[in-house]
């Protein structure tokens, strides 16, 4: 991966911007990647992800329940990621910590926000419904991966309104025998909502020996930053973050855009 694949003179997606390039210096070095995606929604993750990754992966596993994204994530492969679309195996199916069914909570068919676990939520001064629910098949990904030829996760990236720490907690053997260098994650309102906290997802990966980065923005610097100790600040209560766990955190043969610090 040459670092020059991220030097861009032209407009930069948001989405591109702030959740795929500061993966640079973690998968930096990554040749014939496998990556795992949780909570596909419609795809523009995952044509993003593409854009910048795309000749670096042999394979993208992707998981969406809804019946409506999936179908705009299928076209979006046919219109979009017709270069990528052999690397790219779609699961109609929902991720926990059972194999089974799950419910799953939704307002239109169509949703960015369909929950297994939050049904009300506020956003500013928008208050969204998911007054509607349909049963979905669900897997863990400990299960998913002793039936597939995957070896090494080098990337999994997990976006399921405040269902994460099932997902994770699914894949519980894997990240034990150290398949998943990086599991990139969002934390929460979602969390606060249904009584988690980061400290719980913060003590259980550093338990398990990785460094822990979250997602900053700002005014001239956008990026992962090192938390190397918890403290109560990350409780956030009012905002979404990615968060990446990583095992070998960013490869010092890394020369590209700065987008690694360290918060304390």
């Amino acid at each position: 991966m040459d670092a020059r694949s991220f030097e861009t003179g032209f407009y930069i997606p948001k989405l591109t911007l702030l959740e795929i390039f500061p993966l640079a210096p973690f998968l930096y070095g990554r040749e014939r990647m496998s990556c795992l995606e949780v909570g596909g929604n419609i795809g523009l993750w995952c044509e993003a992800f593409f854009n910048v990754f795309g000749k670096n992966i042999k394979q993208f596993d992707t998981f969406e329940p809804m019946p409506g994204n999936a179908a705009l994530f299928r076209q979006r492969i046919e219109n979009y990621l017709t270069e990528h679309r052999s690397k790219i195996k779609f699961n109609q199916s929902g991720v926990g910590d059972t194999n089974g069914v799950l419910d799953l909570h939704f307002s239109t068919e169509v949703s960015t926000v369909a929950s297994a676990v939050v049904k009300e939520m506020t956003f500013g001064a928008n208050l969204m419904r998911n007054d509607k629910t349909m049963s979905v098949p669900v897997v863990t990904l400990d299960n998913y991966l002793q039936t597939s030829d995957i070896d090494v996760v080098d990337l999994i990236k997990i976006d399921v309104e405040g269902f994460e720490w099932n997902v994770i907690h699914g894949m519980m053997n894997a990240i034990k025998s150290e398949k998943m260098p990086n599991i990139y994650f969002e934390f929460g309102m979602h969390q606060e909502h249904i009584g988690q906290s980061f400290k719980q997802f913060f003590e259980l990966f550093n338990d398990n020996g990785y460094k822990i980065y979250r997602q900053e923005v700002g005014r001239n610097y956008f990026g992962l930053n090192l938390i190397s100790r918890y403290s109560p600040q990350f409780e956030d209560r009012k905002s979404m973050w990615m968060i990446l766990a990583s095992k070998n955190g960013p490869n010092p043969m890394y020369k590209g855009p700065r987008v690694v610090g360290q918060i304390n």
